[in-house]
């Protein structure tokens, strides 16, 4: 399974075969680019990358931390984390219920070229 990660603001893959979830996703990207521009720009503006020098900054306060200090960093992490886990999870629940509705508007628009294309053979 491939895994993809961020090299100066595009995404790369590592060159593994592909799933066939991020295949959809490629696919998806086609059929609704529109969205998928939305959505990642969205993303871009929510996530903010660490420069290796505020990570070493962060990593050399971590090595001066006492216990209490750590464990209170540490707990902010976690509450941070689950807070993550459950606004990808709505995530998730919003993009099936887009995907939802794209298949019925796929749907309705096939059953109408249908009747249209009946009614005039008519």
């Amino acid at each position: 399974m491939g895994q993809n990660y961020m090299v100066g603001g595009s995404w790369q893959t590592d060159g593994l075969p592909k799933t066939a979830h991020s295949r959809q996703e490629e696919t998806e990207g086609k059929r609704f680019p529109n969205l998928m521009k939305d959505t990642s720009k969205r993303l871009r503006e929510e996530i903010r990358l660490m420069t290796k020098s505020e990570i070493d900054a962060e990593l050399s306060k971590m090595t001066l931390m006492n216990a209490e200090e750590a464990a209170e960093t540490a707990a902010q992490a976690v509450a941070e984390a689950e807070l993550a886990i459950v606004q990808a999870e709505e995530a998730a629940k919003e993009a099936d219920d887009a995907e939802a509705d794209a298949e019925a508007a796929q749907a309705f628009a096939e059953a109408a070229m249908l009747a249209l294309r009946n009614s005039r053979n008519c």
